[in-house]
């Protein structure tokens, strides 16, 4: 996780390091967005958890990778 850690780094980036990282620390090691929950916070905004649909988008980028 810290080697891939950018101070820069996009919100994007962020959330699919995030999940790689947790991906790489389950035994099968299959990407999977039913059992993670993906929370963000934007500067001017309150909290949210991502909808399935935005979650999916991210899944879909590591699965391509």
């Amino acid at each position: 996780f810290e080697e891939n850690y950018k101070e820069k780094m996009s919100m994007n980036e962020a959330i699919e390091m995030g999940i790689k990282a947790l991906v790489a620390g389950k035994e099968d090691k299959k990407p999977d967005p039913e059992i993670i929950e993906i929370g963000v916070i934007v500067e001017g905004e309150e909290f949210r958890i991502l909808s399935k649909k935005e979650k999916d988008k991210y899944f879909k980028n590591i699965k391509g990778e």
